[in-house]
């Protein structure tokens, strides 16, 4: 899914505005990272993306989709195709981590089996195999997190957003999650991370963006940690090749 950001601008007091003139350029199969500091608008603009908050100023088009004119009643059909990974993980503690990974499956009619197969596939590709059956409340934080990852990737969506997925795993799982993530490239999936853990970008070919105080100050190439600077038109144009 190619998506498209256009002058994106928004603010929950007038005088404070969130988001300044954001422009980006998502296209299959790329792996994005949205870094900055905290405050820096990096959590607003994830979930202007995902339809979690109205677009007051700009345009979003993710594939067919027009975010700043969706309507309520199709933000459901928009959300089949976006798989994201909160920072609050938003799981449903009583329940097993087979049944959370299982939610959005049921949500859009597959049956019990294939929901069954296809969240067991998911939970031992993040190594928690073992937990199937382990109610939420149960796990460890970082445990936690892995079944909101897998829940995000159980209906193979076209867009993946992260919100800092890996705030609570040691550097190994940190890897091995970010590389979860990139396999879906190979599905032509677009990517956008949000991350404070610079040392990830060293480790895999992808887009960065800076932002400081709402708007994206740099943009660059990380081809295996080696930054290559682009200005934004020129960013655009290479990433759109």
């Amino acid at each position: 899914m190619r998506v498209q950001v256009f002058n994106l601008n928004h603010a929950y007091l007038s005088e404070h505005p969130v988001l300044s003139d954001i422009s980006l350029d998502l296209v299959p199969g790329s792996l994005n990272f949205l870094i900055g500091p905290s405050g820096s608008g990096k959590s607003t603009l994830m979930r202007l993306l995902f339809g979690d908050e109205h677009i007051q100023t700009g345009q979003v088009l993710a594939g067919q989709w027009s975010l700043a004119h969706l309507h309520k009643r199709d933000l459901p059909y928009y959300r089949r195709e976006v798989g994201f990974i909160y920072q609050d993980l938003r799981l449903l503690h009583n329940w097993t981590a087979e049944d959370n990974v299982m939610l959005p499956l049921e949500a859009i009619g597959h049956s019990r089996k294939q929901q069954k197969q296809r969240a067991h596939l998911l939970l031992h590709q993040v190594g928690l195999g073992h937990h199937l059956r382990t109610p939420v409340a149960q796990l460890s934080g970082g445990e936690r997190q892995r079944v909101a990852i897998a829940r995000s990737l159980v209906h193979n969506p076209k867009f993946i957003l992260a919100d800092e997925p890996t705030a609570n795993l040691d550097p190994k799982l940190s890897d091995g999650v970010i590389e979860l993530l990139n396999q879906q490239r190979q599905r032509g999936v677009t990517i956008l991370i949000s991350t404070h853990e610079h040392a990830l970008i060293k480790l895999f070919n992808c887009n960065v963006f800076e932002m400081k105080t709402g708007k994206i100050a740099q943009r660059f190439s990380s081809l295996l940690g080696q930054k290559s600077p682009q200005n934004t038109a020129g960013f655009i144009k290479e990433a759109s090749q």
